[in-house]
C-alpha cells in the first residue's frame, strides 16, 4: 500500500492501533475491570464513542471513502449509538424498562454489530479505494462509470 503523505500514514496507524486496542479489550475486558478499579465503566466508553466520531471525521477528510464506505461507517456509528443507549440504560445514566439479562444481551449484540459494521466499512475501503490516493480515485474510470450513472438515472427518460 502507498503513503503519499504523512496524514494518510498516521490515519492509518491510528486505525490499526485502534484495531489492536479494541481486540485486547474484548479479549481481556479491560473496560469491564475499570467498573472495579473507578466504580464505573461507562465513561470509558463515552470517551471511545467520541474517539470513534474523530476517526470517522478524519478518515472522511483524508481519504475521501465511496458511497458504500460511508453507508457502512454510518450503520456501524448508529449500532454503535444503539450499543451506548442500552449499556447507559442499566439504570448507571437512566433506566430502560427490560429485565437486566435483556439489556446484557442487547448491549453485546448492539456492540458486535457495530464492530463487525466498522470492519466491514474498513475492508469494503481497502478492496476498492486503498491502492489509490483520493485524486486518483475521484479521477478514476471506476469513479466516473459511477457518476455517469447517479447522472442518468437522475435524468427523465
Amino acid at each position: 500500500m502507498r503513503y503519499p503523505d504523512i496524514k494518510r500514514f498516521m490515519l492509518w496507524l491510528a486505525v490499526c492501533a485502534g484495531a489492536a486496542a479494541l481486540a485486547v479489550d474484548e479479549m481481556f475486558e479491560i473496560h469491564e475491570q475499570t467498573l472495579y478499579l473507578f466504580g464505573e465503566d461507562d465513561y470509558i466508553k463515552f470517551e471511545i464513542m467520541l474517539v470513534a466520531v474523530a476517526g470517522l471525521v478524519m478518515l472522511h477528510q483524508i481519504e475521501k471513502p465511496s458511497k458504500g464506505v460511508i453507508q457502512l461507517f454510518s450503520t456501524g456509528f448508529m449500532l454503535h449509538i444503539c450499543y451506548l443507549v442500552v449499556d447507559f440504560g442499566d439504570g448507571d445514566f437512566f433506566q430502560l424498562p427490560f429485565m437486566d439479562i435483556t439489556l446484557y444481551w442487547a448491549e453485546e449484540i448492539f456492540e458486535m454489530l457495530a464492530i463487525q459494521t466498522y470492519f466491514a466499512g474498513l475492508i469494503l475501503f481497502h478492496t476498492t479505494q486503498a491502492q489509490t490516493t483520493p485524486q486518483e480515485y475521484a479521477g478514476s474510470e471506476v469513479h466516473e462509470k459511477k457518476a455517469r450513472l447517479m447522472e442518468a438515472n437522475r435524468k427523465p427518460a
